[in-house]
């Protein structure tokens, strides 16, 4: 029997055939900017994003339907590119709701078989939808009795905007999940040249949005001063 994701209240199932990786996407976007590393051609990844109806966009167009719309389309064709089987709930983001008002409209409690590796927002930046998805993550790791591997990846482009105070503020936020969790271990996910040009073109493709790619790969030359690569994203391990 295939695994399955069953989200019964809006009618929507995701099939896979076999181990795969489950990352957790706040919002549209998410995922490129800040863990493409791990999206790595060939293995069978799954994405939720959780919180992709919205009306924040470049253009002077408020309308939560077409402003929701277009960024889902965005998100489904790049990820698309990427093989990346998805799933959106329509949660209401922030600029609509408020956090509260999230979390009675999406069904927390879905049933997953349980994955190989789940990938989770850190919540740099303290946007609340990214740390009730990190919330999620760990509940159902923890449901899984810790059997499967679970990352937290760097919120981008939230941690490159912090410059002085990120490692600071990192430390704080480990140390609030780790009584959850238990120890937390960061590490770096090298990106080839190659792969961060990748990373620059597809993170282009989110018209609607603020054009980040000068400040992705500024980070990602500043995380991966240690590499051979020389680029880089940090993950944070749970061990």
């Amino acid at each position: 029997m295939p695994p399955r994701l069953n989200c019964r209240d809006l009618g929507c199932e995701l099939r896979l055939s076999g181990p795969y990786n489950l990352f957790l996407s706040p919002h549209p976007d998410d995922l490129v900017f800040s863990c493409f590393s791990a999206l790595r051609p060939g293995l069978k990844n799954s994405a939720i994003i959780f919180f992709n109806s919205s009306t924040f966009s470049r253009w002077p167009i408020h309308s939560e339907r077409l402003v929701s719309s277009y960024r889902t389309l965005e998100d489904r064709f790049v990820l698309g590119i990427l093989g990346i089987k998805t799933k959106y709930l329509f949660g209401r983001d922030t600029s609509i709701s408020s956090p509260a008002d999230a979390t009675t409209k999406i069904e927390w409690n879905m049933q997953l078989e349980m994955p190989s590796r789940i990938y989770s927002p850190l919540g740099v930046g303290g946007n609340a939808n990214h740390i009730q998805v990190r919330e999620w993550a760990v509940k159902h790791w923890l449901y899984w009795e810790k059997k499967c591997d679970l990352f937290f990846y760097e919120d981008l482009p939230y941690a490159a905007k912090l410059e002085s105070s990120l490692n600071e503020t990192e430390q704080s936020i480990l140390r609030e999940v780790e009584p959850s969790c238990g120890k937390i271990y960061p590490c770096l996910e090298p990106l080839s040249k190659k792969m961060l040009e990748r990373k620059l073109l597809l993170s282009r493709f989110y018209f609607s949005q603020t054009d980040h790619s000068s400040l992705l790969e500024k980070f990602a030359e500043l995380r991966g001063k240690s590499t051979k690569t020389g680029f880089a994203e940090a993950m944070f391990n749970v061990t």
